[in-house]
């Protein structure tokens, strides 16, 4: 054959080859990463935001990087839309407790600034409700009925360094007003809470899981990453769990939209399953110059390292956990709570225990 006609068959083989791979046209879509999640648990979440009164407490739970804050803080911007007095308490930062009490005061205070102008029905109701005070440091310019209420709520909070018992109050005082002004509570690492000042931990969630007793009118809506506890720390029919999972055909969005090519789609997936965290860190990468596989390696190294430090199981408890024989009680579930803790492991509306991907699974079941 002659060599010049080999080497232009090749050559435009080859171009044919890149073409397919890496098409010339594709254009990566850039801007926020799409948020896709199950239609079905949306629809959940939309109609618990409707009820009033609210008989329990939201609780989103779900594998690490599933998107949980993320659907707080989209319930946060709804509902200030709607003029619901919404009091976003985000433990995540916090690192003492001095921290805590810092941020509720500062939530509170934000929740009624965005609630300003009142109508002339709730200023009336507070004007008549809440005693008035003098010399009140908080002035909400034009809302004195709200600036003698942010005194009370204020002075409740700053109690909080004496006994925990003060959420109870400030808990009361926010129920007295939500027939008037709604009210939504939205709740962050409430686990970190629970390490740093642990009685107030407790007796937030003692009230809870007394929610229609003590703040029925109060919705509530918080994320666990560690979803053990949702067994056993709070058993009780006062949670209304939503698990966040991934939807059934991603690849739709992200390839149809051009985040992704097909290839760079089925070379995560093929290493991790849909993971909405895993395909948000890559996309992110390679949108700031770093290749796949580089990001794919980065992120199965990372893993390599915490998966092993959170798996403690011998080999019968790992055979039970990973042919899914294990029961959900407290006794068998507790050589596991490491993994719940981290998000590897997480449990399920429907009491299942599921893994956090299929690379987790790997990892643990190997």
């Amino acid at each position: 054959m002659n060599i010049r006609f080999f080497s232009s068959i090749v050559l435009t083989a080859s171009a044919i080859l890149a073409y397919v791979i890496y098409p010339r046209d594709f254009i990566r879509k850039i801007g926020e990463f799409p948020f896709l999640w199950n239609e079905k648990s949306n629809t959940t979440i939309q109609n618990y935001l409707m009820e009033y009164p609210a008989t329990r407490c939201l609780v989103l739970t779900g594998p690490y990087q599933s998107g949980k804050t993320r659907i707080l803080y989209d319930i946060e911007k709804q509902m200030i839309k709607r003029k619901y007095l919404t009091i976003f308490f985000d433990f995540a930062n916090s690192g003492t407790k001095e921290d805590v009490i810092t941020m509720i005061k500062c939530s509170i205070i934000k929740g009624l600034t965005n609630i300003i102008p009142l109508s002339s029905q709730q200023h009336k109701f507070l004007q008549d409700t809440i005693k008035d005070v003098k010399d009140n440091p908080f002035i909400f310019q034009n809302e004195p009925a709200l600036s003698k209420t942010a005194y009370f709520l204020m002075k409740e909070t700053d109690e909080l360094e004496k006994s925990e018992d003060s959420i109870v109050r400030v808990l009361s005082i926010l129920q007295m007003m939500s027939p008037n002004i709604r009210t939504i509570i939205l709740i962050n690492s409430i686990e970190k809470l629970s390490e740093i000042y642990p009685e107030l931990y407790w007796t937030f969630m003692m009230v809870l899981t007394r929610k229609m007793d003590k703040i029925a009118d109060i919705l509530v809506a918080m994320e666990i990453q560690n979803s053990y506890n949702l067994g056993f720390a709070i058993k009780t029919d006062s949670f209304n769990v939503v698990g966040i999972s991934g939807i059934k055909s991603p690849e739709i969005k992200l390839v149809g939209d051009r985040y992704f090519m097909k290839k760079e789609f089925n070379a995560i997936n093929n290493t991790f399953g849909y993971h909405g965290g895993v395909f948000s860190s890559v996309y992110h990468d390679i949108i700031n110059g770093i290749d796949l596989n580089t990001s794919i390696n980065s992120i199965q190294i990372k893993l390599n390292e915490e998966v092993e430090k959170s798996n403690t199981l011998n080999n019968n408890q790992k055979t039970e956990l990973c042919l899914k024989t294990i029961s959900l009680n407290e006794s068998e579930i507790k050589h596991f709570e490491r993994l719940f803790r981290n998000g590897f492991l997480f449990i399920d509306n429907g009491n299942n225990i599921l893994f956090a991907n299929e690379y987790v699974r790997k990892l643990i079941c190997h």
